[in-house]
């Protein structure tokens, strides 16, 4: 009996075993296989658009081929999937770089007006304030020094992030204050420049993709040409100049 007892008490142990290593390559693999499936969305949904004819026009006067057009995210009838894809992206994201929740924060900001609504989400589900931000802080800050994560939908030259982050850093009308804990942009055009903003200012940025996570994917999965793939990295390598 005590035989039979052991054996049992074994062969569950090595159920279990088996279903943690199951569990734990399945968690490994999920981040990448939800980025993957958002960048899908992003061609499908002509989030990213391309135009070598008549060149759009970016902040701080850069005519590009191509821009991010996240409105179309928000008006995609896969809007929530969206959503709940971005929300899970920044939690994750936001753990890897500080290894925190993101209940661990006071506020959640949206900079004026591209990061509003994902903010806004984000605040409700993780059921903390939201604040609007741009040149000024609209709304208070819990404490008197609240920790606060700020949104934005696309970071090109970080001009008005770098404003976001020093109205924070100014605080609100009742003289609280914030510490920004980080910066997140949806996407990132993570030019040189830019990003010396943000070092500048002691800000880490996260971002959901970059310039170069969406063209290598495009280019991986046949949504662009070789020949538009190189147009476009010859731009982006231009910029960086």
């Amino acid at each position: 009996m005590l035989f039979l007892h052991l054996t049992k008490n074994i062969f569950f142990y090595i159920l279990l075993f088996r279903i943690l290593l199951l569990l734990t390559k399945y968690y490994c693999m999920a981040i990448p296989i939800v980025s993957e499936d958002l960048l899908d969305q992003v061609y499908a949904n002509r989030v990213f658009e391309l135009n070598f004819e008549t060149p759009f026009k970016l902040k701080g006067n850069i005519l590009s081929p191509v821009r991010f057009n996240s409105g179309r995210m928000e008006s995609s009838p896969q809007r929530s999937r969206f959503y709940s894809y971005i929300s899970l992206c920044i939690a994750e994201r936001y753990h890897e770089y500080c290894d925190k929740s993101l209940r661990d924060i006071d506020a959640i900001a949206g900079v004026i007006s591209g990061g509003i609504s994902w903010a806004t989400t984000l605040a409700n589900c993780n059921g903390v304030p939201f604040l609007r931000v741009g040149d000024r802080i609209s709304g208070d800050l819990p404490n008197k020094q609240s920790k606060v994560l700020i949104i934005d939908d696309v970071t090109t030259t970080g001009s008005a992030a770098e404003k976001a982050i020093k109205a924070m850093l100014r605080g609100d009308e009742n003289a609280n204050r914030a510490e920004v804990v980080a910066f997140f942009t949806i996407f990132d055009w993570n030019f040189p420049f830019a990003n010396k903003k943000f070092e500048q200012l002691g800000v880490h940025k996260i971002h959901l993709f970059s310039f170069e996570d969406v063209i290598n994917h495009g280019r991986k999965k046949g949504y662009i040409s070789e020949e538009e793939y190189q147009k476009l990295l010859n731009f982006y390598e231009q910029q960086c100049k």
